[in-house]
């Protein structure tokens, strides 16, 4: 979350309606969410050095990750049947960016998980809204098309996600 392509993504977002998100986009933005995940892991000696923490305590942000992830789906499910996907979507998309903010300036260990616990809640809105959307905006041949689509490019993440960190923690 710390890449410039992170708050062109969330701009890209605000400025389409429900009815122009095309199953490409939507494929991009899935694809940046779940590499996360993977790029992450492979940072954990970075992290632990950054910190000055154990390699136990940097598996820490996964844990913490993934914990706020599951609270934010029960959220942001509840908050697309009331307010509409879009408005939960921008707003979960807020909550991730301000969450990456805070990571990025991070002054230590506990601020950082703090910061990746709101990223994770923030993030969670799109394995809500996303959904909700393509079934919003598509039917039958054309919905199968697009979660189909979404499978594959979630199959082939974790790959692409844990050989961008590799490549970013590196340099």
């Amino acid at each position: 979350c710390f890449s410039s392509s992170c708050s062109q993504s969330f701009t890209a977002v605000c400025k389409m309606g429900c009815k122009s998100i095309t199953p490409l986009r939507m494929l991009a933005l899935w694809i940046r969410r779940c590499s996360r995940w993977a790029s992450a892991a492979s940072n954990m000696p970075l992290i632990a050095q950054s910190y000055a923490v154990t390699a136990c305590a940097a598996g820490q942000t996964l844990s913490v990750y993934f914990i706020a992830f599951s609270l934010g789906v029960l959220f942001w499910g509840w908050r697309c049947d009331r307010a509409g996907p879009r408005p939960a979507v921008l707003a979960g998309l807020t909550v991730y960016g301000l969450g990456c903010l805070l990571a990025l300036f991070s002054p230590n260990f506990t601020v950082l998980l703090l910061a990746r616990m709101i990223s994770a809640f923030g993030a969670a809105v799109g394995s809500i809204g996303v959904p909700t959307m393509l079934r919003d905006r598509y039917h039958a041949q054309e919905l199968a098309t697009s979660f189909g689509t979404i499978g594959a490019a979630l199959a082939l993440s974790p790959v692409l996600g844990f050989a961008m960190g590799v490549v970013l923690s590196s340099g």
